[in-house]
């Protein structure tokens, strides 16, 4: 099976009317090319380097050639417009509009950046209520069924 054939979703569904389909779909790292062959592969590590993903990485890109790096970037390219015909092809019967890269990432972005403006706002609430109540944060959070980390 090609390295491309493995990594394009085999479900291509979408939700009708939804034109942000593509964010609620898993994301799968094109980092972690499954089969591809690595220059640790059978070598042990200590400790601290496997502890320590960046090294590991770093020490990777190190020993990899040029020509390997490059292959695996038109790779990487090759996948993403596959994925990308795949998605709009799934859009078209849909009836909606194609979308480009570009596009999914500016959405993206402009969900993010609104969630956030939501949850900076009720921070402040929950503050509010924690002043007025005269409880640490953590406690107002907590009676609302909020996790601190939410």
């Amino acid at each position: 099976m090609s390295l491309v054939n493995r990594l394009l979703p085999s479900d291509t569904t979408h939700h009708a009317g939804d034109s942000s389909a593509v964010l609620k779909t898993p994301f799968k790292p094109l980092s972690g090319l499954e089969g591809r062959k690595t220059p640790q592969q059978g070598q042990t590590t200590s400790s601290s380097t496997a502890a320590d993903p960046t090294t590991a990485a770093r020490r990777e890109l190190r020993t990899r050639t040029l020509t390997e790096l490059q292959q695996e970037v038109a790779d990487m390219e090759l996948i993403l417009n596959e994925r990308l015909k795949t998605h709009n092809a799934a859009r078209q019967k849909q009836q909606l509009p194609d979308q480009q890269p570009e596009h999914i990432v500016a959405e993206y972005i402009a969900l993010l950046t609104e969630y956030n403006k939501v949850k900076d706002s009720a921070q402040v609430v929950f503050d509010k209520i924690a002043d007025i109540q005269q409880l640490p944060a953590k406690d107002i959070h907590a009676q609302y069924g909020v996790d601190e980390a939410d």
